[in-house]
């Protein structure tokens, strides 16, 4: 039983080591042994060409993170607008249950299949929630079951 497909050798011309769990540059994107894996042991070409800095800037007086609003963005500008605004620019859009009184915040959205409201996980039952079917959305789901047991048909 031979093993010669099994790993790749390492990119570094004076190393070509055979590794069985190579590891590629970001950069170059060729892959090398564990010990010229970062592109200052390798003498990489395309060094930092294609890092992009995602890191978030936090802001001094709110403490809380002020995210970019394109990849373009200066955060330097978008904190200095940030500060100019008074900490107030930051919306996050909860979405919150629709079930009679209660206001979960609904972090994984749950629509009903019968009226398609979003609902959290305690009231994800239509009797849970005082459900009232809506015929168009009751028509669309009939419609993807007869859909899916004609294609099971098929396929079994």
């Amino acid at each position: 039983m031979e093993l010669l497909d099994v790993g790749k050798h390492c990119n570094l011309i004076s190393c070509r080591q055979l590794d069985f769990l190579p590891l590629k540059c970001a950069d170059c994107r060729y892959s090398f042994c564990q010990e010229h894996s970062h592109p200052d042991e390798h003498n990489c070409q395309n060094k930092n060409a294609t890092r992009v800095d995602i890191r978030i800037p936090t802001c001094q007086t709110c403490n809380k993170p002020v995210p970019l609003r394109s990849r373009t963005e200066d955060p330097e500008k978008r904190m200095s607008d940030h500060l100019a605004s008074h900490c107030a620019d930051i919306k996050v859009d909860h979405k919150v249950c629709t079930a009679p009184n209660c206001r979960t915040k609904i972090l994984v959205p749950i629509a009903c299949s019968s009226c398609g409201k979003q609902v959290c996980v305690k009231h994800r039952w239509p009797k849970e929630h005082n459900c009232q079917p809506q015929p168009k959305i009751m028509k669309a789901v009939a419609d993807s079951k007869k859909m899916l047991k004609a294609y099971r048909a098929l396929v079994y």
